[in-house]
């Protein structure tokens, strides 16, 4: 009985991991999203209003992303935008971007604000472009890399059972 009841949590365990791998994989574009959508509302104000990018992230929102806007909007001031939006702020951690993403954001923050209107709005372009075949790539792999995590947790703890029962 011991026996059963250890291979079947063993099994649970690879379904799990390849379920938490698909997870992965569904998240990375819908972070990638919120980034667009921010930079793409903060490219717009810009041109009527000049509202500064953190004014912008201040009053934006986006479901499920609320907590890590306010958490980075409560560092401005007291930490550089790179710390506030991502070193050091923790809801930034539990994103799942790449080191590539991560890099183009870091350029982002580093270079916002200063400089002159032409130049803030080129960056926001840039930064959109990049972001936007980062997002597309990232539901390609999503597309293939999704579905195949799953059903190998499911193969992988389904022969583990039967190898171990």
């Amino acid at each position: 009985m011991m026996r059963i009841a250890g291979t079947a949590m063993i099994a649970v365990s690879i379904l799990l991991i390849g379920f938490v791998r698909y997870e992965k994989y569904k998240s990375r574009p819908l972070d990638l999203e919120l980034f667009i959508k921010l930079i793409s509302a903060y490219r717009l104000e810009l041109k009527w209003s000049r509202k500064s990018f953190d004014e912008i992230a201040g009053s934006f929102h986006y479901k499920g992303y609320d907590s890590y806007l306010n958490e980075a909007v409560s560092m401005i001031g007291v930490k550089s935008k790179s710390e506030a939006y991502m070193d050091d702020n923790s809801k930034f951690a539990l994103m799942n971007l790449s080191d590539d993403d991560a890099a183009v954001l870091r350029y982002f923050f580093s270079e916002s604000g200063k400089g002159s209107l032409l130049s803030e709005v080129t960056l926001c372009e840039k930064t959109l472009e990049t972001l936007e075949a980062k997002k597309q790539e990232a539901v390609a792999e999503f597309k293939k890399q999704g579905p195949l995590s799953l059903k190998l947790g499911a193969v992988c703890g389904a022969w583990l059972a039967i190898m171990l029962l």
